[in-house]
């Protein structure tokens, strides 16, 4: 499973790196699905004010800005649409 997650993400990274459209779409949703699956362990830890607390809080804090940026139209507009790459 760990073999086929890095791989994925491999892949996301490298369109990333190519500037593709696609790849900026499943980072966006892996940052909003990675965000999904934290809230649970944020709303655990918060009983008491730990430095797990504080970790997962910067889990969620990074993977929102990472979905902001990617979602505004200055970064949309540097990748190019389907597989093709801009000159």
């Amino acid at each position: 499973m760990f073999l086929v997650a890095a791989v994925i993400l491999g892949l996301v990274g490298w369109g990333m790196l190519q500037l593709r459209n696609i790849a900026r779409r499943v980072a966006i949703a892996i940052a909003i699905l990675g965000t999904i699956l934290l809230i649970p362990k944020v709303s655990a830890e918060t009983g008491e004010f730990s430095p797990r607390f504080f970790f997962a809080a910067l889990a969620v804090i990074v993977r929102v800005m990472i979905f902001w940026y990617l979602w505004q139209a200055p970064a949309a507009e540097k990748f190019t649409h389907g597989w093709r790459r801009s000159k």
